[in-house]
């Protein structure tokens, strides 16, 4: 063969081997995507080329300045080409038209020979993204709700056989898969109740848990596949069926009602304000449960339920006396049979009076202002859970001066008189016998003493 067709030969075999968009080689005007081969043992590259479902597959090839070729089409099959597609007179052009009910996607050569036994070749691999999303797979359960795209071909089909080309570059030609398991890469869920909380990382699969949705919501899924096709479905409104228990508890403090904090100090007979404030619930049930000091654990005192939404429940504070306690609040749906609980701990006071709380000396007659009643000090801070209070005084010889029995803090004291007269100063002599909630005594050391009057 003279040099010079050997020469045209191998500049028309170049140019059909160029990058894909070259003029004069194997191109496909109407596809939607477009990308080069990845052969491992070679820098010379196909091209790659995808179309949405529906479209019709045109590829076109020509020689180089419109030279005239027979042009022989052929198909990848068995790991080599040779299914032949159709053969083509001598022309200048020619095109493979593949109709839109077929969407034959694979592997296409084109053999352009231009009568002088000089054969150029150009390949292309062609996708058609028809991928559906059949139906979204939803699992709702208390602890977590799982919503799943079921779709067709099904994703293990995705991730190993659709969307394959070959590496022809290799003596037995491997498939790559890189498109089909990227096909979920760029996708997106949404909720029509903004308050349910979504996975920071979108996964095809959505999982919502601790907490599950407690709102009715649709979710929407949005895929761009990698080849430039929208795919979305939605739920229908998803009934929530978790339950997230929450709760209200107040505690009475000198005659009001006040917001419990478990820092705050709390003393016999404690009375409790309970109500629940759960999400998702139509039953609340609450139990006290109190522990034995000898071994840790706890036994239940009290219990009850009520329907979600009526009034706040009070336990009978005449249980709530020194130790520590642990309440329980359980939410409940009696359609989903969702149950959700939350639990906390509170200590009340042991019985206290403190020796500080209990003067050594007052003036009764001075009317300053300052000690002018004898009366315990800061009662609130230094008298904690007292079920009972004596209180006696005497004078040095004896006689009963003034007495008490009730409530150590509503005690006002002695102001010095007895019978509307005052008492003589001097030295006077106090008793007091309390007893706690928890039945500890108070009879001796300070409880008994001296004090004087000015």
């Amino acid at each position: 063969m003279p040099w010079k067709i050997i020469a045209q030969a191998l500049s028309g075999l170049i140019l059909l081997l160029a990058p894909f968009g070259a003029s004069g080689q194997l191109t496909a005007p109407d596809r939607r995507w477009a990308a080069p081969t990845a052969y491992a043992l070679t820098s010379e590259q196909d091209s790659i080329v995808a179309y949405h479902k529906g479209d019709t597959i045109l590829l076109c090839a020509a020689l180089p300045n419109k030279a005239n070729a027979q042009f022989t089409w052929l198909r990848f099959a068995n790991n080599r080409f040779a299914d032949t597609l159709q053969r083509s007179s001598t022309t200048t052009a020619d095109t493979l038209r593949l109709s839109a009910t077929a969407l034959s996607e694979g592997g296409y050569r084109v053999l352009a020979d231009n009568l002088l036994n000089d054969t150029a070749i150009h390949t292309i691999w062609v996708f058609v993204d028809d991928v559906k999303i059949d139906t979204l797979l939803i699992d709702n359960e208390c602890d977590f709700m799982r919503i799943e795209p079921r779709t067709i071909p099904n994703r293990y089909d995705l991730d190993y056989d659709r969307f394959t080309y070959w590496d022809i570059s290799r003596t037995t030609p491997i498939p790559i898969n890189t498109y089909g398991r990227s096909y979920f890469s760029q996708m997106t869920w949404e909720c029509s109740e903004p308050e349910i909380e979504l996975p920071s990382k979108p996964k095809p699969d959505l999982l919502i848990q601790s907490p599950a949705p407690l709102l009715n919501a649709q979710y929407t899924i949005s895929v761009t596949s990698p080849f430039g096709r929208t795919l979305t479905a939605k739920t229908n409104i998803v009934e929530a069926t978790a339950v997230k228990a929450e709760q209200e508890i107040m505690v009475m403090k000198q005659g009001a009602w006040s917001t419990f904090s478990e820092s705050d100090k709390h003393e016999a007979l404690l009375e409790l304000a309970l109500k629940s404030t759960a999400t998702n619930a139509d039953s609340a049930c609450w139990c006290i449960r109190k522990q034995n000091p000898n071994n840790g654990r706890y036994t239940e005192i009290w219990s009850t339920c009520i329907a979600f939404g009526s009034a706040e429940v009070l336990p009978d504070k005449t249980l709530m006396v020194p130790g520590h306690y642990r309440i329980v609040h359980t939410a409940k749906n009696a359609t989903s049979h969702c149950i959700d609980s939350i639990s906390i701990d509170l200590q009340v006071d042991s019985s206290m009076i403190k020796e500080e709380a209990i003067p050594n000396v007052f003036t009764p007659t001075n009317a300053d202002g300052n000690n002018d009643v004898f009366r315990f000090i800061d009662p609130e801070q230094n008298i904690r859970s007292m079920q009972s209070c004596l209180i006696r005084i005497y004078n040095r010889s004896g006689k009963l001066m003034h007495s008490y029995n009730g409530d150590p803090r509503q005690w006002t004291g002695w102001d010095g008189k007895t019978h509307g007269r005052m008492a003589n100063p001097g030295i006077y002599y106090y008793i007091i016998e309390s007893k706690g909630w928890d039945g500890q005594e108070f009879k001796r050391g300070p409880y008994k003493g001296f004090f004087y009057l000015y």
